[in-house]
Order: C-alpha cells, then sequence, then structure tokens
C-alpha cells in the first residue's frame, strides 16, 4: 500500500503537540516551530512531520521518535544497551530479554520509553516500551525488559527512508 500523506489541520496539529509535549516535556522548542506538520500513514503505522522530516511514529497506540528525530535532537530518554549477541534478534523484531541487557543509562518505570542501543558502537537500533520497571530488571536474571515497537531495518523504516523522510 502505497503511503498518503495531508497537512494537519490546526486543530489537529494542537492535539499532536500536545500529546508530544506531555510525553517529552523537554521538545518545547522543537515544537515551536511555525512549520506545517504532515501525517504520513503507510503500511505498518503512521509518521508525523515536520520541515520534510518525519519525527514521531505512532505504533500501537505509542508515539515514539523516529531515528532521525533520535540523532537530531535530545530526547534524554533512558537507554539500554545490549551486547552483541542480542543485536541480530532484535533487528528481527524481538523484544529486549534481560540477559542480553549490559548497561542502563538512566532509569525507567514500565511504559516509558526507552531507546535500545548496541554496545560495540553506541547506535540507536530500536526504540520500545519498558516493560517492567529498571528497579524490578536490575535483579531479574531473565525475561523481557522491552517490547520493540520500531527497529532498523522494520517496515516502518523502510518506509520512511524510501520517501526520504
Amino acid at each position: 500500500m502505497p503511503a498518503t500523506m495531508h497537512f494537519l489541520s490546526k486543530k489537529d496539529t494542537k492535539d499532536l503537540l500536545g500529546m508530544v509535549l506531555k510525553q517529552y516535556p523537554n521538545m518545547a522548542n522543537l515544537l515551536k516551530q511555525k512549520e506545517k506538520w504532515m501525517l504520513i500513514r503507510f503500511e505498518g503505522g503512521v509518521a508525523y512531520a515536520t520541515g520534510g522530516k518525519a519525527l514521531f511514529l505512532e505504533i500501537d497506540g505509542n508515539l515514539i521518535p523516529t531515528f532521525y528525530a533520535l540523532k537530531s535532537y535530545d530526547f534524554k530518554l533512558p537507554k539500554v544497551i545490549v551486547d552483541e549477541g542480542a543485536v541480530p534478534h532484535i533487528l528481527n523484531g524481538a523484544d529486549v530479554l534481560r540477559p542480553g541487557i549490559r548497561e542502563v543509562q538512566g532509569s525507567f518505570e514500565a511504559n516509558e520509553v526507552v531507546v535500545v542501543v548496541e554496545e560495540k558502537h553506541g547506535v540507536p537500533i530500536a526504540v520500545g516500551n519498558a516493560l517492567i520497571p529498571w528497579s524490578a530488571a536490575v535483579n531479574a536474571k531473565r525475561g523481557k525488559v522491552v517490547k520493540v515497537l520500531h527497529y532498523v531495518g522494520d517496515p516502518v523504516w523502510k518506509a520512511l527512508n524510501a520517501s526520504k523522510l
């Protein structure tokens, strides 16, 4: 299914920016831009773009930053650093399991957005929702810690890169 795009109305833009500010309060400067926001609907999700760049995705009801946004802006999100053995599984859509976590920068509660970073180069490879608070995961030996919502190479990533947004 090809992507469909349209500009958001003033009301829809206000609603979107309200959601963004609620979830990412430190992004206020980004949201003061006067550029129009666009909704891009494609198989696998919805993206919100401004200035020709997709900055947010809505996947399974979650509003998450794109990889472009993570690289360009400081979201101050907690980072879960995973070992090399976990990387191929995550890049195939697997959730982050406790044994694959090497380190956490920041802390998180259940249902908070976290960035998954590979250990060797320090590059984000996925964005997801924490399934349990980090305080509980620290003592866990196994189990899922992060539900991966978006990862490098997934259909959403491919669609955004194909459209150059």
